[in-house]
């Protein structure tokens, strides 16, 4: 799985607004915001040991395990999943790549769309939130 590459021009959301970001679009007294949570910035990228978490009720299971990776400024995350259900056993896995970008590069974005934007630093999860005006 892949998600919106952060490198597209941020001028896309005020084409397709509705189309890309329609969960974090909120109109408020006739502007238009875009709330934009970034991933982990490049210097703070931690590679390390998988990461494992397991729950269950009755005879459903499910585990989950995830390993990251990173190359160059590109990190990756490949999930593989246990499930099972009674003596059913099910295995998936799902890969996520996400670019590692400065805040830096963040504000070039905004700015080469001609979008202003703010940046929360707390965000919702510690990483940050950009607020973007159209």
């Amino acid at each position: 799985m892949s998600f919106f590459d952060y490198s597209a021009p941020l001028a896309t959301m005020t084409n397709r607004s509705n189309q890309l970001f329609p969960a974090s679009k909120v109109i408020l007294n006739q502007a238009v915001l875009f709330f934009i949570e970034p991933w982990i910035e490049p210097d703070a990228w931690l590679s390390g040991p998988a990461h494992m978490i397991a729950a269950e009720d009755g005879e459903r299971k499910v585990c989950r395990v995830i390993r990251n990776q990173r190359d160059g400024d590109r990190s990756f995350l490949d999930a593989h999943y246990l499930f099972v259900n009674g003596t059913e056993v099910e295995y998936a896995t799902e890969r996520h790549e996400l670019r590692l970008l400065s805040q830096q590069q963040w504000f070039g974005f905004f700015r080469n769309a001609g979008l202003p934007v703010e940046y929360l630093p707390e965000g919702l999860m510690s990483r940050g939130l950009y607020v973007a005006r159209l």
